[in-house]
């Protein structure tokens, strides 16, 4: 079972503590909510993506809250298994092939990772 997803635009730094774990999160920008993903990526930066795929908008894990494919490596729309690059959130295969994920601006404060 998946993950509840809360809305809060903070996440503890230390739930983000290994590579191929990636947290839901809404928040709420201009008055819209978007469901986000962020983790670390492979160098141990945290990254930030808007859950939706370039292709058909739907969300990249299809309500699974899991977004990397069973390497670990790459994050995958559970729909048409299109690959994404983690760090730049570009797609490398796929129907939206050199389209990317729409990123979210993150900082750290005090241990605890800001979403937008």
């Amino acid at each position: 079972m998946p993950e509840p997803v809360t809305e809060s635009r903070e996440v503890p730094l230390e739930a983000l503590g290994g590579n191929a774990v990636a947290k839901r999160k809404i928040i709420v920008a201009n008055g819209v909510s978007l469901e986000v993903l962020v983790f670390r990526n492979q160098s141990g930066d945290i990254c930030a993506y808007q859950n939706i795929c370039p292709h058909l908008g739907a969300p990249l894990d299809a309500g699974t809250g899991k977004f990397f494919d069973k390497s670990g490596e790459f994050l995958m729309c559970k729909f048409h298994q299109a690959m994404f690059e983690p760090s730049s959130g570009l797609c490398t295969f796929g129907p939206c092939e050199g389209h990317s994920l729409k990123a979210v601006p993150t900082r750290i404060e005090d241990g605890v990772v800001l979403i937008g």
